[in-house]
């Protein structure tokens, strides 16, 4: 093992890793390190850092990797980020935005909610997103879970190409009370809808089209 300042690293079968943060600063910008490396499962477990700026050359960012960062509210992703697991913002209810660099090649960011770069899949949104949320065009599908328990949106827009709202996608929304479609009632109805997409959620479905 080694540091690099309040940062412990290893390496295993040739890749180095960032295995935890002893430090207590409130805003982090994590180190530069020849031949970059990935961010190791659990490595910031329970900080209590606000705000993390993930540096050139770190590569993936692994299950787990900021569980139960309750202070949390913003995640800034470098353009050397290939990889981010589904899980690595587990229990940080308080994240409000992540964004990209614009040269990642993988990942971009719209009004805070992580997308893939070509803006066609979202890819991860943040649980304490607030206010009116609009959906791009260019996406299809609203993924499963997506927006579920995310307490503090009140209204979204959906594009008119949508085709499929997956299951438990709005679930327990507690303030969201509008979805509003850009399309026809009848396109509406033939959108594919998942079980539970909007389980505990009491909104009203408004086409526009």
């Amino acid at each position: 093992m080694s540091k690099v300042g309040d940062y412990v690293f290893f390496t295993e079968n040739g890749t180095k890793y960032l295995l935890s943060y002893l430090g207590k600063e409130k805003q982090l910008t994590l180190p530069v390190v020849d031949g970059g490396y990935e961010i190791y499962q659990n490595a910031f477990i329970y900080s209590t850092c606000e705000k993390i700026i993930v540096a050139e050359g770190v590569t993936k960012i692994n299950n787990k990797a900021f569980s139960n960062c309750t202070e949390l509210t913003e995640l800034q992703l470098s353009s050397t980020v290939t990889s981010l697991s589904s899980n690595a913002l587990y229990v940080c209810r308080k994240i409000e935005k992540i964004t990209v660099d614009v040269n990642n090649q993988v990942y971009s960011s719209l009004d805070g909610i992580l997308y893939n770069k070509d803006v066609t899949e979202i890819i991860l949104v943040p649980y304490s997103i607030q206010g009116e949320i609009v959906i791009p065009d260019t996406v299809t599908v609203i993924p499963e879970e997506a927006f579920c328990e995310c307490e503090s949106v009140t209204a979204v827009i959906l594009p008119v190409g949508l085709l499929e709202i997956k299951d438990y996608a709005f679930c327990y929304c507690p303030s969201l009370t509008i979805i509003r479609y850009n399309g026809t009632q009848e396109q509406w109805d033939a959108i594919v809808k998942g079980e539970g997409w909007n389980e505990d959620t009491d909104c009203s479905i408004e086409c526009l089209g």
